[in-house]
């Protein structure tokens, strides 16, 4: 696709996905001006699959998570305890997890709304859990899934938690982590569920050719190893609060641009 075929196609995108008021356009036609005709095209399909959860978003996307987590527990629960997702490997670093479980001080307001029947704790203090305890683990997005698996397995060991007592909850989630988690036998609460932007989601005709493309491109601008198709091979394309690593670097990596579309850090 030359560069003004793709001005053409993709400014009704930035207008129909209300991208307009981030001033995107910008940043877009900068990077398509590094791109050749092929990787165009890519980036076009690609572009029209991107999803925004915007931060002003989280508090009602918060409490819809809440209601269909309550729905989805059995009425013979008698304790959740609630935890955010950490890196096992850098407990210290403040998570997404951790602004989604401050939400919980209200817990007047949430006891009212949900779980009746169910003593909130937000606070461990037990060596032990009991068959009628769950514990609920909590971030806004997962993506290959093998950081909260990590957690999960730590605290399953410390509090002798049988999967079915795990359950996670978050707001989008990626499919490769949605099948890790869930063939460890886990709980898994979500309110959206994201296939691979390439190899799950376009047509089988021209997989092979767009990864191909991806895989060429990336090598070119000298994206990392781990990140090529996105971290865990996720082929992401999505941004919350902060662009996930998962999704792919074309929206984020700063070799593609000086101004990426959805940088991971704000500068």
């Amino acid at each position: 696709m030359t560069k003004e075929a793709f001005i053409e196609k993709i400014s009704p995108i930035l207008a129909n996905k209300q991208f307009i008021g981030w001033s995107l356009e910008d940043k877009v036609f900068a990077i398509s001006n590094n791109l050749t005709d092929d990787e165009r095209d890519l980036f076009y399909e690609l572009f029209k699959q991107y999803s925004i959860i915007k931060f002003d978003q989280y508090v009602s996307l918060f409490f819809s998570l809440l209601q269909k987590l309550d729905s989805c527990i059995s009425s013979k629960i008698k304790r959740i305890f609630f935890l955010p997702i950490i890196d096992i490997e850098n407990p210290n670093k403040q998570k997404s997890g951790h602004f989604l479980f401050s939400f919980l001080d209200s817990l007047e307001f949430y006891q009212k709304s949900f779980f009746v029947n169910t003593k909130i704790n937000l606070e461990i203090q037990i060596e032990k859990a009991k068959l009628t305890d769950i514990f609920v683990f909590i971030d806004d997005f997962i993506g290959s899934g093998n950081q909260a698996l990590a957690h999960v397995q730590q605290e399953m060991q410390k509090y002798k938690l049988k999967p079915n007592q795990v359950y996670i909850i978050c707001f989008a989630i990626m499919s490769v982590g949605y099948d890790l988690l869930t063939n460890c036998g886990f709980n898994i609460v979500y309110l959206n569920k994201y296939n691979k932007s390439i190899s799950e989601n376009m047509e089988v005709s021209v997989r092979d050719k767009y990864l191909g493309i991806l895989d060429s491109m990336e090598k070119r601008f000298n994206v990392p190893d781990d990140y090529q198709r996105g971290y865990g091979k996720c082929e992401g394309a999505i941004s919350l609060k902060k662009t996930p690593n998962n999704t792919l670097p074309i929206f984020w990596y700063d070799n593609f641009s000086k101004k990426p579309i959805f940088p991971r850090k704000k500068k």
